[in-house]
């Protein structure tokens, strides 16, 4: 049988010594991936999961946190980031019409162990929380670890949405410099 050589990219394969089957791909992070492309510059992707919790709005048994002007009543184990929900579509809801917002970083206050904004309360401890929410300090108990949204008389917080995201991440130049320049540990090459 003859030998078929194919050019690709600069490169010759032949029928005995085949291209390979795997694609690279840029946005694979899994270091053991057959299509993870090594020593890439310019930065890396970090993959962020979907965010999806939903409530009916039923009260029963659920732990309590008590605002000065209403409640929020725990609806997911969930602990929300504020990676999680920028982006975020919050439905509200009176049982016939809803609302949709979307959720800013201006929209959120954030702290080490709680994420919250007007429409909900996600802590990773219980305890008691002091914060400042858009200019008034507050004050309030969260019984248990979660995500927390309101009620108050027939509105509530049915969602909150966000759909998967892959974000790149740039690596600094200062980093990425092979002619000299300072490396990760910032020490000086001059490979003049």
């Amino acid at each position: 049988m003859a030998e078929e050589n194919i050019k690709v990219k600069s490169k010759y394969y032949t029928t005995n010594n085949p291209q390979p089957e795997t694609q690279p791909d840029w946005t694979q992070n899994d270091s053991t991936a057959p299509d993870y492309i090594k020593n890439r510059i310019g930065g890396y992707y970090t993959n962020y999961d979907a965010t999806t919790i939903t409530w009916d709005g039923d009260i029963t048994g659920r732990d309590t946190i008590n605002l000065d002007s209403y409640n929020l009543y725990k609806v997911s184990d969930i602990i929300i980031h504020e990676q999680d929900v920028i982006g975020a579509v919050i439905t509200i809801t009176d049982g016939q019409r809803s609302q949709e917002i979307t959720l800013t970083s201006d929209d959120l206050t954030n702290d080490e162990n709680l994420v919250m904004s007007d429409v909900f309360i996600s802590c990773g401890k219980s305890g008691q929380f002091t914060t400042d929410l858009f200019g008034e300090e507050i004050t309030f108990f969260v019984p248990s670890p979660g995500t927390y949204f309101p009620k108050l008389d027939n509105q509530y917080v049915k969602s909150i949405l966000k759909p998967a995201t892959t974000v790149l991440t740039q690596i600094p130049a200062e980093l990425t410099t092979i002619k000299g320049g300072y490396d990760i540990q910032k020490k000086y090459y001059n490979n003049s």
